[in-house]
């Protein structure tokens, strides 16, 4: 009998064995997770490629088809295969340049690597102070990626005349005024501050080879009138930025 008693008390009761089986099955509760409100430097990169630069259908206050003034001169024949080595590659002159010539790094990426403002080189013409000037990446590619969007169809390929001949600026030394103009980089060098002038509107002041040197190395036509020629470089450079084809 005090056998049987004792095996009784060694073995544990069904009661409590059940509860321990239940109390291992028992899931632990998640706690719900909130996703984190997406950053305004996101928001701003995706309002910009959300941009259509030129719309299919022009309203009809811009359509000037019918105006001698405004119509499409005779398309240039397509351009010969270029021979030219087009893939080489340089050391970024900016950190906002690739190691491409004249291409740019996307906006994104210059957000994710804090790359938010912008500088150049400017020079006054009166006194020849040299000195430096920096813009608001998302803010300036925000002006300018909404004119090309508003404004894009009524353009007619031409660029505005504001950005073919930019007013020189006022020099913060000498006060003269529209004496300070950006210093353009040697092209045979591969160091033209592309973005800079881009976002100061400064592309105009750029000579014809200088814009020919843009339009080879992003494969775009290289025979056309200036102010052709400046607003392909505007179109282009902003489609980098939002990685637009």
């Amino acid at each position: 009998m005090e056998n049987k008693d004792n095996k009784r008390k060694d073995q544990p009761s069904s009661a409590t064995t059940n509860h321990h089986h239940r109390h291992r099955n028992v899931k632990p509760k998640l706690a719900a997770v909130t996703p984190p409100n997406p950053e305004p430097q996101d928001q701003e990169i995706r309002e910009l490629q959300t941009l259509s630069l030129f719309p299919s259908e022009p309203s009809p206050s811009s359509n000037h088809s019918q105006d001698p003034e405004f119509s499409s001169p005779p398309q240039p024949p397509p351009a010969r295969a270029i021979t030219d080595d087009l893939n080489i590659v340089i050391t970024p002159p900016f950190p906002w340049a690739t190691d491409r010539p004249a291409k740019i790094h996307t906006l994104q990426y210059l957000n994710q690597n804090k790359i938010l403002t912008i500088n150049g080189a400017v020079q006054c013409g009166s006194c020849g102070k040299r000195f430096e000037m920096e813009f608001d990446l998302n803010k300036k590619a925000a002006e300018n990626g909404k004119f090309l969007k508003d404004h894009g169809a009524s353009l007619h390929s031409r660029c505005p005349k504001e950005w073919r001949n930019p007013n020189p600026i006022a020099c913060k030394f000498c006060g003269e005024e529209k004496s300070v103009k950006p210093v353009i980089g040697n092209r045979k060098e591969h160091s033209i501050n592309w973005l800079f002038l881009w976002l100061g509107q400064f592309i105009g002041f750029c000579n014809l080879e200088d814009l020919r040197y843009f339009c080879k190395y992003n494969k775009l036509h290289r025979t056309a009138a200036k102010d052709r020629f400046v607003l392909k470089v505007y179109t282009e450079i902003f489609k980098q930025l939002i990685q637009a084809n």
